[in-house]
């Protein structure tokens, strides 16, 4: 059995807002802000060039959104916790771009066993309460 993950990165509700990588930036941080990113690593993980990502990784760091630290000459990023709008960046990066990765996470254990998964109901829509069917 074959797991296949569809990786949506980008939100349509973000769309707007944020680049389709800079969401994709904000989403690996942001949604495992215990994780340093070494520079070459992030952008192997987004699947693309580490001079694409540089502008934005600046720019967030800038904001505060990021912290940057350099150990001799490998540089790392990673979510502040401290920065004002941490808490509302990562639920509004959950309910649009970082799902995929919640629900990948999830079912990694059982990768052998899984084909399919799909996420359904008030989940799925962005529609979800204390009181609804998650």
């Amino acid at each position: 059995m074959r797991m296949i993950v569809r990786m949506e990165r980008s939100s349509r509700v973000l769309a707007p807002l944020l680049t389709p990588l800079k969401q994709a930036v904000l989403s690996a941080s942001i949604l495992q802000p215990d994780k340093r990113w070494y520079f070459t690593e992030l952008a192997r993980h987004l699947g693309v060039r580490p001079s694409s990502i540089q502008r934005e990784l600046a720019s967030f760091v800038s904001a505060g959104i990021l912290s940057r630290v350099q150990d001799g000459n490998r540089v790392y990023y990673q979510a502040d916790r401290a920065c004002p709008i941490f808490a509302d960046l990562e639920q509004l990066l959950l309910k649009t771009t970082g799902l995929v990765d919640v629900v990948r996470k999830a079912i990694e254990p059982l990768r052998e066993k899984v084909a399919l998964a799909f996420l359904y109901g008030s989940a799925a829509s962005s529609k979800e309460r204390a009181d609804s069917d998650c």
